[in-house]
């Protein structure tokens, strides 16, 4: 037996959460069973009755979708396939058609992400994506979404829909988590997509995690065979003196960037006109260590987007290139760039050549981009990127784990990537051809 470390008082009050809340509230303990299972003795006749099951649940769900008329006229709604109905006065979808009312309504929701901003709609709008910015206003609280869709199949009527590292709202606030998934869903069926995927940085070792979870789950929300970012994060609280941020890092790292400075690397803040040499470097890394990158036109539309937004003192929003230089080498030796977005700086992408490697000039990019963020007020530097499982010595996400690690960054699991299949009438074969396109087309906003 083990205690459920939840506030009960957040539970859902529909169905045996109602019951478990009552019950827990006497002291009880709940105890894990295997629960039923069975052997087909009949391999024909168990499968005729599985299929007397299905026919029976297909039949209730045709009978809740055909409500009478006095529920509808009561205002009631089911809510996707779970069969719960919806509050009188469902959730609003109000459409935001400017930058700055954008950033407004952003200001009073919790945790806003960079990949949610009206500059990553931007940059996603050059690549055939288009960004819907709806505001979700309820009873209950209100939300934010920035929703991506695209028709991937050239002349076929077929939409695929993305919600990046949102919607933004209160995690914490069950009854606006499910106003916020039903917006999404309701905003996916009224494009016409096939399916819609979501991404938000909620914690999944947490009760409220697991709450959320429960929500996705009983809305028919599946867990993703596709994790377009990073399922898990690290981070470094940069709230800070510089003197504890050093104190922070292993001995090793601390030598490896003094070091770097002893052997004349430096790193300077560059601007636009880097931005091919920049490149140059990121095209070589991914040659050498095995993964995708993009033609250069890609990538200079989400720099140039965001070192412009930095230059806008009033904008949330920004980026940094900073660049590692030897005197006795023509071109940067090493590159990171930073987004920026509130209280909260990403390390995005990094590059780096194969000169001048022994000098460390990564260690001591590392070092200024942490001051950067300090300089900027944040008060997370967010890594990018941890792997799926810490323990797994075989994930691909080790080596460059050990080394956020030695610069003290703290691991963060997420819930990662869930997909709503909102139409079932296109073939498997088309969902999968849709789903081949998230490479293809660009959806993923990660370093890769």
């Amino acid at each position: 037996m083990e205690q459920i470390p939840i506030d009960i008082e957040q539970l859902p009050q529909q169905g045996l959460w109602g019951v478990y809340r009552f019950k827990q509230g006497f002291g009880g303990e709940v105890v894990r069973a295997v629960g039923a299972w069975d052997m087909a003795l009949a391999p024909v006749g168990f499968a005729l009755y599985q299929a007397g099951l299905v026919a029976q649940r297909s039949a209730r769900e045709l009978r809740r979708a055909d409500l009478p008329g006095a529920m509808r006229g009561a205002g009631l709604r089911v809510a996707g396939r779970n069969g719960v109905a919806a509050p009188a006065t469902p959730a609003r979808l109000r459409p935001v058609a400017t930058a700055s009312e954008w950033r407004t309504l952003r200001a009073h929701v919790p945790e806003p992400h960079v990949l949610q901003s009206w500059e990553w709609g931007e940059i996603k709008g050059q690549t055939e994506w288009h960004a819907d910015r709806l505001a979700v206003e309820s009873a209950a609280g209100r939300a934010a979404m920035q929703f991506l869709w695209r028709q991937p199949l050239g002349s076929v009527p077929v939409r695929i829909g993305y919600v990046p590292k949102g919607p933004v709202l209160d995690w914490s606030n069950l009854d606006l988590v499910d106003e916020a998934l039903g917006a999404v869903e309701d905003h996916a069926r009224a494009l016409g997509c096939i399916f819609v995927k979501i991404d938000p940085d909620v914690r999944d070792d947490t009760g409220q995690g697991r709450l959320v979870l429960h929500a996705l789950e009983r809305r028919g929300w599946r867990y993703s065979t596709d994790q377009v970012q990073f399922k898990n994060t690290a981070y470094t609280d940069v709230r800070v003196r510089e003197e504890a941020l050093l104190a922070g890092m292993k001995n090793k790292w601390r030598y490896n960037v003094r070091l770097a400075e002893k052997r004349g690397i430096t790193v300077r803040e560059a601007g636009l006109p880097d931005l091919p040499a920049f490149y140059g470097l990121y095209l070589e890394t991914g040659q050498r260590d095995g993964f995708l990158i993009r033609p250069y036109e890609y990538y200079q539309a989400a720099w140039t987007t965001m070192l412009r937004a930095q230059g806008d003192a009033g904008n949330p929003a920004g980026g940094a290139l900073l660049l590692a230089e030897h005197t006795e080498e023509e071109a940067p030796v090493a590159g990171l760039f930073l987004f920026r977005y509130g209280a909260r700086t990403w390390y995005f992408y990094g590059a780096s050549s194969e000169r001048r490697r022994r000098d460390m000039p990564n260690h001591l990019l590392q070092w200024e981009a942490l001051r950067w963020a300090q300089r900027q007020g944040c008060a997370v530097y967010d890594w990018w990127g941890a792997p799926t499982n810490p323990d797994d010595a075989d994930d691909s996400m080790q080596g460059v784990w050990q080394f956020k690690q030695g610069f003290g960054a703290e691991f963060q699991s997420h819930i990662g990537a869930w997909d709503f299949v909102v139409s079932r009438r296109f073939t498997g074969s088309t969902q999968r051809r849709c789903r081949r396109c998230w490479q293809r087309c660009g959806a993923s906003g990660s370093s890769r």
